[in-house]
Parts: C-alpha cells; sequence; structure tokens
C-alpha cells in the first residue's frame, strides 16, 4: 500500500511538471491571442515568465559554440546589433525603435523560442513525446478551424463568442464567415504553417511508427490526419499555398512518381478529363470561387501591372517587395535596420515604377510613419539586415541542415529519425518558399530551428545508453572481471 501510494504521488508529480514545461507550446501553437487592444502577444509573456524560471534551474548545458550553425547565428545576431546602432548613429534607424525591434521583436521574440526546446527535450521530455505533442497540436489546429467555419456556415455563431477568446489579433468576421483561418491572423497565414509542416507530417503520419498507445486511436488519428490536413488548406482559399503545398507533395514523392509514372499520368488524364466533363455539363461558373484568382494571374502573367491591379492581394505582396528590394538597394550592406523598413516606405517608393494598389494608397493617405508592408524571410532580410545579414542568415539555416544531416546519418531507423528528418525537409521547404509571405519572426520557425539543439542532445544519450549497454554485455560474458 505505502509503495502503491509512493508511485502515484509520482505520477501526479510528473504529470504537473509536464503540464508545466509544455505550457508555452500550447501557446506556440495560438498565433493570434494577444492582449486585446495591444501588440502584445500571449505567447511572449509566456515564454519570458517560464524561461526565466527553467533557465535558473537547468542542469544540462551544452557547449553550442562548437557547432558551426550556432556561431553563424551567433554572428547574425552580432550584426542585426552593430549595423542597427550604425543606422542609429546616421539618424536612418530612431534610438527607441531600435531598441524595441532588435531586442524586443528580434532577440527575445526568436531566441527564447529557439533555446526553449532544448532546455526541456530531451532531458524532461523524451523525442517521442515531442513528436506526439507537435502531431496532436496541428491537428487540433486544424480541427478547430473547420469547427469555426462549419458552425458558421450553418449559422450557429455561438462559436464566435469562443473564437474571439482565442484571436484578438484582428477583426476576424469576415474570414471566419468566408475563409478559414483557426488560430491564425488570417488564412494565408495558416496556409503557410501547413505548407512547412507538411513533410514533417509525411514523414511521421505515412510511417509504421504508433504515434498513439491504442491502436484504434492511433488508427483513427493516422487515417483521418491528411484528409483534414488537405480539406483546411483549401478552405484557407488561398491559391498560393495550394499550388506550394502540390508541389512541396510532388517534391516529397518524387521517387514514388518516377518509377510510377505511367499510372501516374493516366490517372491524372482521367482526373482532368473527368473533371472537365463534369464542370461542363453542371455551367460550373469559375468566377463564382477562389479558383478564379488563380485564373486572374495565368491571364495577366505576361504583364505585371495589370496582374497588380487585376490580383490585388497578391498586387499587395509584389509591390511591398518592390519597395523592400529598393531599399536594400539604398543600403545594400546594411540594410535600413530591423523591423525598419515600414518606416522607411517613402524612400522605398521613390524608385518603384510599379502601379499601387487600393490598400497601399489608404495606408498611404493615412500619413501614418508606419506603413505596414507584407514582407517574407528573403525580402525582409534584404531590406532590414542587407547584403551580410542575407548571407549569414541562410547559411544559418543551411548549417541547421547539414548538423541534422550529420546526426540523421549516425541514428538507427525508428519514429526519431523519421521526426528529425520531416524537421530537415521541413528546413529545407522554408528556405525554398522563403520568397513569398513567410514571416522572419514567426516564432514556430525558430522554435524548428531550436530542435536542432534537441537532436545533438538527443544523439548524445543514445550514444552514451549505446556504450552503457555495449559494458553491460561484455561484462555478462565474462570478458570483464
Amino acid at each position: 500500500m505505502f509503495k502503491k501510494t509512493i508511485v502515484t504521488s509520482n505520477s501526479l508529480n510528473t504529470l504537473i511538471r509536464n503540464i508545466f514545461l509544455l505550457s508555452p507550446f500550447v501557446f506556440l501553437f495560438l498565433q493570434s491571442f494577444y492582449i486585446p487592444k495591444t501588440n502584445i502577444p500571449i505567447y511572449d509573456i509566456i515564454i519570458a515568465i517560464f524561461f526565466i524560471i527553467i533557465i535558473w534551474k537547468q542542469r544540462h548545458y551544452i557547449n553550442l559554440f562548437k557547432y558551426n550553425f550556432f556561431k553563424i547565428l551567433c554572428l547574425y545576431i552580432l550584426w542585426v546589433i552593430c549595423s542597427g546602432a550604425f543606422l542609429v548613429a546616421i539618424e536612418v534607424y530612431s534610438f527607441n525603435y531600435y531598441l524595441y525591434s532588435v531586442f524586443i521583436l528580434f532577440i527575445f521574440n526568436n531566441i527564447t523560442w529557439f533555446l526553449y526546446p532544448s532546455i526541456i527535450c530531451p532531458h524532461y521530455f523524451s523525442l517521442k513525446k515531442l513528436i506526439k505533442f507537435i502531431l496532436i497540436a496541428i491537428y487540433i489546429v486544424c480541427l478547430y478551424g473547420l469547427l469555426v467555419y462549419i458552425c458558421n456556415k450553418i449559422n450557429f455563431t455561438f462559436i464566435n463568442y469562443i473564437n474571439d477568446i482565442f484571436v484578438t489579433r484582428r477583426d476576424t468576421n469576415y474570414f471566419i464567415r468566408s475563409r478559414l483561418s483557426s488560430f491564425f491572423e488570417e488564412p494565408g497565414y495558416l496556409g503557410g504553417f501547413i505548407c512547412i509542416n507538411i513533410p514533417l507530417i509525411y514523414e511521421i503520419i505515412l510511417s509504421k511508427y504508433k504515434i498513439i498507445k491504442n491502436k484504434y486511436a492511433n488508427y483513427l488519428f493516422k487515417k483521418s490526419y491528411l484528409p483534414i490536413i488537405f480539406i483546411t488548406l483549401i478552405l484557407t482559399k488561398s491559391p498560393i499555398w495550394l499550388c506550394f503545398a502540390t508541389i512541396i507533395s510532388l517534391a516529397y514523392f518524387h521517387k514514388v512518381i518516377t518509377k510510377n509514372i505511367k499510372k501516374i499520368i493516366l490517372y491524372f488524364l482521367i482526373i482532368i478529363v473527368s473533371l472537365y466533363s463534369y464542370l461542363k455539363i453542371s455551367n460550373f461558373d469559375i468566377s463564382t470561387t477562389y479558383l478564379k484568382r488563380i485564373q486572374v494571374v495565368l491571364e495577366n502573367k505576361h504583364n505585371l501591372s495589370d496582374l497588380i491591379l487585376a490580383e490585388q492581394s497578391l498586387g499587395n505582396r509584389i509591390v511591398s517587395y518592390n519597395i523592400r528590394y529598393n531599399l536594400f538597394k539604398m543600403y545594400p550592406i546594411t540594410g535600413i535596420g530591423y523591423k525598419n523598413a515600414e518606416y522607411n516606405v517613402s524612400k522605398g517608393l521613390k524608385n518603384n515604377n510599379l502601379p499601387l494598389t487600393l490598400e497601399l494608397k489608404k495606408l498611404l493617405s493615412t500619413q501614418s510613419k508606419y506603413i505596414i508592408l507584407n514582407g517574407s524571410i528573403l525580402w525582409n532580410s534584404l531590406s532590414d539586415t542587407g547584403a551580410v545579414g542575407f548571407i549569414l542568415f541562410y547559411l544559418f539555416l543551411l548549417f541547421c541542415i547539414f548538423k541534422i544531416n550529420e546526426i540523421k546519418s549516425k541514428l538507427p531507423e525508428n519514429i526519431d529519425k523519421n521526426f528529425i528528418r520531416g524537421i530537415q525537409y521541413s528546413i529545407i521547404t522554408i528556405i525554398l518558399i522563403s520568397f513569398y509571405d513567410i514571416r522572419s519572426n514567426f516564432t514556430y520557425l525558430w522554435f524548428l530551428y531550436g530542435l536542432v539543439i534537441c537532436f545533438i542532445q538527443h544523439y548524445k544519450l543514445v550514444k552514451d545508453n549505446t556504450k552503457i549497454k555495449n559494458k553491460l554485455n561484455i561484462k555478462s560474458k565474462g570478458y570483464v572481471q
């Protein structure tokens, strides 16, 4: 009885500790959960509290400076700080805004999420538990989005009172009624989030390994996962992310496709002919769907100015990227300063030969110093940190991939290796689609980058455990007296 009480008490303590340590990750997936009427995300408050509490109790330190990817990251951080200070000195960058942008938005907002995973995994959580948590979290994000979307379609609007608690970043009344956005600020961000995770999802969901212990729950979870992911992606009604998801999938399955190319071409032709016949017979009007946006892009692909005016959403991004590129040309070495492009839109417009969209015209007419610009990792790094920052950041990502590849090659085939390979493919995906609408300070990305440290620590544990087992085997055979 006494032993049973101790076991129960230990289990309860472990459960409480696990919930406590995983709490920040819950908020990581609530990307639009902000303090109402402010620009302060709840996930930043949570990570600040937990990071301070946990870091002082951390006993499992690792010398990261011997790894190239971390050295390059440190050089990148140093460059952002020093180039920003130089821009302050020549009065291109406001000192107060420099402190806020560099030390709060960049270093605190991103580096804490980069380091936190390695503080708790694998010392408090095994890699398997982290895999389970991430896959279930992505699943819940999609299920929640589908629930809100369906409820609004059937006019069960009570769900919006719940949605208003978790999505406080902006007015989402339009999106929840017409497009699926889940916990994200807008549907496009959810589409990007799904595309980044597609390689990781394929690696785990299509593997033979169990995620949930109960075989029936595991079967249902794995069989329903991909349909739910792609239904969610379709209902974001974001054509560009649907195209990216198709390209990522084709790249992932390229070996299978090449091996069965004749069958796939045949099936593809059958689907195309069947779909075309159905649309003709039913007099389907493409202009009533979001696929009209793809048609508009194809019709105006040879004239960029016409494309911008015809497809305003894409046009905003093209013009914004052009402004950022113009700022990079003006400050090719240092850039304009981290997150400072928004305060220098007028400079970027001087060499702009593209028409402005209605949204940009409206923003410029407010005479505000801060103009919201669309961005992406590639264009932001060029405009904000210049050629040096651009090179350092992409080198950091490449060395993360190299390090993962090195670790992966030394591990046996199991779910951990699939997960590591999935993260590697996801980081490659981030690089390839970084030219479009993936925010450079999206905390989830920095969480993924930080998993590289977890993999290093995981490999060390595997290696140490292997050495111990080998010693025990040798002793048991009588070779060591």
